[in-house]
């Protein structure tokens, strides 16, 4: 499919959807076929994986839109940071920083509620300002 993409297609890079492993095998095999501009994905483009796997050749070349930052200084990500490789012996990743959010902000909300019903948890989700390890939230009463 990339040599088709090469020889009957004009671009300037390429965006990426995927899971670990599966994305670098997809990587090596456009490269492998000629294909060299830059290659864009989300989340999963941050996985410390395929960082540790990558050439230097492919430096300035793959983009990962996320937000997640290693080397951020926030006092909450760098707690979650060093307990979660404490306790696992590897560095978290997207997922497990957003879990870990998630977590945080329902059981705090059970925890302001006094309960885990459904509208009083709503009422503290929306009322709440939110500042985790990934950084701040705020829940609208409703999407636009």
């Amino acid at each position: 499919m990339t040599k088709r993409w090469k020889n009957n297609f004009m671009f300037d890079a390429i965006f990426l959807a995927g899971r670990m492993p599966l994305i670098q095998q997809v990587i090596s095999i456009i490269r492998e076929n000629g294909i060299n501009c830059p290659i864009v994905g989300s989340d999963p483009f941050d996985d410390p994986l395929l960082n540790e796997n990558l050439s230097a050749a492919e430096n300035g070349k793959i983009f990962a839109v996320s937000n997640y930052d290693v080397e951020s200084e926030h006092p909450r990500f760098k707690e979650f940071y060093s307990l979660f490789k404490e306790k696992f012996g590897y560095e978290p990743d997207q997922e497990a920083l957003q879990v870990y959010d998630a977590l945080l902000v329902l059981s705090t909300a059970i925890e302001k509620a006094g309960s885990a019903d459904s509208k009083q948890l709503l009422e503290k989700l929306r009322h709440g300002f939110w500042n985790e390890a990934a950084g701040s939230y705020r829940f609208a009463a409703k999407s636009s």
